[in-house]
């Protein structure tokens, strides 16, 4: 279901249900909550809201390209990247392989920390081109009484293969972004105090 806002008196799409992927955290006293829709503002506690993207800072709010991911990656000594690669991730999640003629596949993905077993009739399972699988994506709000907003903010990372999605501690998050979007991000860190259970918690769909 669609949530929409008044923005400079233009009713805008700011997500589906309590995912407001088209409106960032800082901007939510921006717009108008509208009658049916969430409110940003009062309902903050219940949503996750879209990364404060230095490049998208031109953007008006409802309008940003894309889901707006970032791939996490350190640098090596050589200045190579080393893209962020637990070594599991849990529970795996069901990828769908096609044929032109149409048939389907269903295929556990393991979010790029190992392959799916073959077996059966699949004779054999490889990586043409791996690519990273991971990215953070959003930040989840909830209610902590023990700052100034009541409010905290905790990252959440997601499969891009097929799109299962953890919450992250900020401590492990920090060393894979970089540049301006780090130092927007540091003061939502250190308004985080709230326990997650481990570093890689599963967000229910």
């Amino acid at each position: 279901m669609g949530e929409y806002a008044l923005y400079r008196g233009n009713r805008i799409k700011i997500g589906s249900d309590t995912d407001l992927h088209s409106l960032r955290f800082d901007d939510r006293f921006k717009v108008i909550a509208l009658p049916n829709n969430i409110d940003p503002v009062n309902d903050a506690h219940d949503c996750t809201f879209r990364l404060p993207l230095p490049q998208e800072d031109s953007e008006p709010i409802g309008d940003y390209p894309g889901q707006g991911h970032v791939l996490l990656y350190t640098k090596t000594a050589a200045g190579y990247h080393e893209h962020y690669s637990p070594d599991s991730l849990e529970p795996s999640g069901i990828v769908q392989a096609t044929t032109k003629h149409g048939l389907l596949i269903n295929i556990a993905c393991h979010h790029g920390t190992k392959l799916p077993q073959a077996g059966g009739d699949i004779a054999k399972v490889f990586w043409n081109g791996r690519a990273p699988h991971i990215a953070l994506t959003a930040l989840r709000c909830r209610r902590a009484e023990h700052t100034p907003s009541n409010l905290t903010l905790t990252p959440i990372i997601m499969c891009l293969a097929c799109r299962t999605r953890w919450y992250m501690t900020w401590d492990e998050l920090l060393l894979y972004v970089h540049g301006d979007l780090k130092q927007r991000l540091l003061p939502y860190a250190q308004n985080d105090r709230l326990p997650v259970t481990s570093d890689l918690t599963t967000i229910d769909s």
